[in-house]
């Protein structure tokens, strides 16, 4: 019969302080409830079918909102404080719109399991006609990003359907100009516009002097750049083989925190600084000063130009305006996987690595990760690539995702944060280019901190 979710609420707390989602979903046609931590990986996972239930104690107010959830048999409840008024009016239209559950008419704060299945023809009529609860009931979705279900997600689903809506976006794909530009990889002379400038070389090694020049006593102490240049260090020793490698990115990226100190180091950096080095070295173990150069510049495009930098610095709202353009397209291309998603309230990207640049440069296949990388230079915007290849990854594993018996965002952290094999690369290359198509349109403001370099000079003593 399969799992089907109706809703999930987040940041809910259980007795034990612990934080997770509370979600409502139909197991082989069993209305269930369960509480999943956000630790991972969830050895407390708390399962409760709604045939077990005797009761639910609800209360709402602007202070607290609590569910106590009596098991059949049990004197002790399970006890949930949910984060606002709104989850919990939440909780209960969807349970009464279900024919889940219905109020007590003796206890206006108990609710019990309806073993009728009726459903009211105005869900928020009846709670208003049938319980204590007050608020602005338009709210009612909050938490669970309307519109919510009202039935079994899974209801309109089928691996035929699923199939049909595939087919259609590789044949868009395989039309479109991105296409073309995604089966191979980006060439020098496309990256060499960031690199080849009059001033460029002189640049680079004005912003190197200075970190070269430091006094030695600055060296010394725990200074957010000193911390940055033990964290690359670090970085580097773990994620690149080469010792000659090494020296040409840990002199690239300490350049680059001297350059740009409100951005510092962050973690996946050296992913990134290594996946420019190969496109536009022909020798990534050369560290002349030109390579150095070469490398500094496109990856200062990345991060300031295109934008890269803003999932370092400012991850939470980078992360929402990527909730709104993936949900967008999936609204167009996929509706039903933007509902499955819709429930989770995008929490899953709150609980993933921090760029989905790092994240696809470890996820992939390497050469396939060059060829993606052509939406960075091709569309000038790092977040047309994290939209475009998340929506694919979704469209295509929907599935599978389907398939988890608590859809929270365990099961797409972890799809999210393990190497992805990806079987046929030119049908997974034409669907992210048909989406790349509804990509909303944005207006590229570059970063401040990409100015000339002139206002830097050597320091002398």
């Amino acid at each position: 019969m399969g799992d089907y979710l109706l809703c999930v609420l987040h940041s809910v707390i259980d007795e034990q302080e612990f934080e997770g989602c509370l979600s409502i979903y139909y197991s082989d046609l069993v209305p269930t409830i369960s509480f999943a931590r956000y630790t991972m990986p969830n050895n407390n996972l708390q399962v409760y079918p709604f045939s077990a239930i005797a009761s639910i104690y609800i209360h709402a107010d602007e202070n607290e909102n609590i569910l106590n959830v009596f098991i059949s048999n049990h004197p002790v409840p399970s006890t949930f404080k949910l984060s606002s008024k709104y989850d919990v009016l939440t909780f209960i239209e969807v349970t009464v719109a279900n024919g889940i559950l219905v109020s007590d008419p003796d206890k206006p704060n108990i609710w019990v399991p309806s073993f009728t299945g009726s459903r009211p023809p105005d869900t928020i009529e009846w709670i208003c006609e049938n319980s204590t609860l007050e608020g602005n009931l338009s709210s009612i979705h909050h938490n669970s990003r309307h519109p919510y279900s009202t039935s079994s997600v899974g209801a309109n689903f089928s691996l035929a359907s699923h199939r049909v809506i595939l087919q259609n976006l590789i044949q868009k794909g395989k039309q479109t100009k991105f296409y073309s530009e995604l089966l191979n990889p980006p060439t020098k002379a496309k990256l060499s516009s960031f690199y080849r400038g009059k001033n460029r070389l002189d640049e680079y090694l004005t912003i190197r002097r200075q970190w070269e020049n430091r006094i030695p006593h600055q060296n010394i102490g725990r200074s957010k750049h000193n911390v940055d240049v033990e964290n690359i260090s670090k970085d580097l020793l773990r994620s690149v083989p080469s010792e000659k490698t090494i020296i040409l990115l840990y002199n690239v990226l300490r350049t680059m925190i001297t350059y740009a100190p409100d951005v510092g180091f962050a973690q996946g950096m050296v992913d990134v600084a290594y996946l420019v080095a190969e496109l536009v070295l022909d020798d990534i173990e050369s560290n002349d000063d030109k390579s150095q150069s070469y490398v500094f510049w496109v990856l200062n495009a990345i991060l300031f130009q295109f934008g890269q930098a803003r999932w370092f610095q400012a991850t939470e709202s980078a992360n929402a305006n990527l909730v709104d353009d993936v949900n967008d397209i999936l609204a167009v291309v996929y509706p039903a996987v933007g509902y499955f998603i819709c429930f989770g309230d995008y929490e899953m990207f709150k609980h993933c690595v921090g760029s989905s640049l790092t994240m696809f440069t470890r996820m992939f296949d390497h050469e396939l990760v060059k060829r993606l990388w052509n939406l960075i230079f091709f569309g000038k915007d790092v977040d047309a690539m994290h939209a475009a290849v998340l929506t694919a990854i979704f469209c295509i594993e929907f599935p599978e995702l389907t398939k988890s018996r608590v859809p929270d965002m365990a099961k797409i952290a972890e799809l999210m944060s393990s190497p992805y094999k990806v079987e046929k690369e030119d049908e997974f290359l034409a669907i992210v280019a048909a989406i790349c198509e509804y990509l909303p349109p944005r207006e590229i403001v570059p970063d401040s901190m990409n100015f000339t370099c002139s206002l830097f000079h050597p320091l002398t003593f």
